[in-house]
């Protein structure tokens, strides 16, 4: 019984970790969308 319990607490754990990382892999392209977005708009507002 206590092998189960432990056996669910470690598959809870990893899906806990899994979307951590898939949240911060799409925040960090987020950010790096917004990063290129900025940097497009300052060009244009520089070239006119």
């Amino acid at each position: 019984m206590r092998q189960s319990i432990e056996a669910d607490i470690q598959g809870i754990l990893s899906a806990i970790n899994l979307v951590l990382r898939v949240s911060a892999d799409t925040i960090g392209a987020r950010a790096m969308m917004d990063g290129l977005l900025k940097g497009l708009e300052s060009r244009y507002y520089f070239a006119h």
